[in-house]
Order: structure tokens, then C-alpha cells, then sequence
């Protein structure tokens, strides 16, 4: 009676984290084409405009590397949230590419995300410290309880109860799609230095302009 009740009870909180990844995702492509609004903000004659706004300056390339940050994150989140709430085998084979994904570039993107935070907003020193603190939880601890949470036998039979077919995505081992999706992730970044003025290191240097673009 246990064996059958567990199961049920892990597809409901299963449906419940596939609805928050969802709403997540729906949000982020959202913002996504919303915070293109800020360009005009900060160009000439808008609410927040200074000097030097423009194609390679921080605050241009700060703005284009959040909005493609969106359109990343939204791509990721909808299917992997839909395929959950529908208990689909290919989304638990996605979130399992997505933790490994974040075990490899979650501590750069935290890094960014943190010096971009501080450079680009006020914050009290409370307020940093909390969210430095929130940054680092998300990246020592989350990985390990979710891998932990969807290797559960419990959570393989919720997903195989409710779909036993197995599609071309799962016949691909986690690791390859975990490549593959670092190699995608990293090809978005170089392409985020394009607005940086084409910023590229080379040799303990900083190449810039049209020859770190020919360089990316």
C-alpha cells in the first residue's frame, strides 16, 4: 500500500515543479522581448539616458546579454516544465542534462551575475550578502538534491507509470547532451563579447573592436 501511495505522492510534487519551471520560463520569455524597452531608456531622449549609450559600451552589451540570458533560459525551462506536469521520460532526461549543465557553468554565470548586480545597481551591503549567500546555496546545494531527487527509483517509476515510450532524445546519454548543451551556451557568450566592443583575451591581453570580433 506504501509502494503505491509514494508514487502518487511524487507525481503530484513532480506536476507541482513542473508548473513553477513552466511559469518560470513563460516569465523569462516575457521579459525577454520587454527589457529590449530599456534600449530606448537609456538612447538619446529617453528617461535614463547618459553619454557613450551605445553598440559596445557596458550598458548596451549589459542589457543584450540579459535579454538573450531570457531567451535561454525560457528555451530550457517551458519544455522541461511542460514535459514534467505531463510526466513525460524525455523531460526528466533534460532536467537531469540541465543540473550537469549548471555544475559546469553555473559558478561563471554566478560570478557574471554577481558582478553585473553590483556594478549596475544600489544595493545595501545586507542586500549583497544575502544574495551572494543565495548565489552559492544555488550552486553547492542545488545541483545534489536535484540529481538525488530525480534518480529516485520513486521519481523513475512516477515518470514511467505515466509514459513508457522512449524517444530519440533519451536514447542520447545524459553527458552528450550535457556537452552539447555547454558548447551551445558558450557560443551565446561569445557572441554577448560582440557587444562588449568585441572583448577577447588573448595572451594576457584584451583585444577589441573589429579584431577581437574577427577573433570570436
Amino acid at each position: 500500500m506504501e509502494s503505491e501511495t509514494r508514487p502518487k505522492a511524487r507525481i503530484l510534487i513532480l506536476r507541482l515543479c513542473g508548473a513553477a519551471l513552466l511559469l518560470v520560463g513563460l516569465l523569462a520569455a516575457f521579459l525577454g522581448p520587454l527589457e529590449m524597452f530599456c534600449f530606448y531608456l537609456f538612447s538619446e531622449g529617453g528617461a535614463f539616458h547618459y553619454e557613450g549609450f551605445r553598440f559596445g559600451s557596458f550598458m548596451f552589451g549589459n542589457i543584450a546579454a540579459q535579454i538573450m540570458g531570457y531567451y535561454f533560459i525560457a528555451a530550457f525551462l517551458i519544455p522541461i516544465g511542460y514535459g514534467t506536469i505531463r510526466l513525460r521520460n524525455w523531460a526528466r532526461h533534460l532536467t537531469l542534462v540541465a543540473v550537469r549543465f549548471w555544475v559546469v557553468a553555473g559558478l561563471p554565470l554566478i560570478v557574471a551575475f554577481f558582478f553585473v548586480l553590483v556594478s549596475s545597481k544600489e544595493l545595501a551591503l545586507p542586500a549583497v550578502v544575502l544574495v551572494g549567500i543565495l548565489l552559492v546555496a544555488s550552486y553547492l546545494v542545488l545541483p545534489g538534491l536535484a540529481i538525488r531527487f530525480y534518480d529516485h527509483p520513486d521519481t523513475r517509476l512516477a515518470f514511467g507509470t505515466q509514459d513508457a515510450s522512449r524517444t530519440w532524445l533519451e536514447a542520447i546519454p545524459v553527458p552528450v547532451l550535457g556537452l552539447s548543451t555547454v558548447f551551445l551556451f558558450f557560443v551565446v557568450v561569445l557572441h554577448v563579447h560582440i557587444f562588449f566592443n568585441g572583448m577577447f583575451p588573448l595572451f594576457g591581453t584584451w583585444m577589441s573592436g573589429l579584431e577581437g570580433i574577427v577573433l570570436i
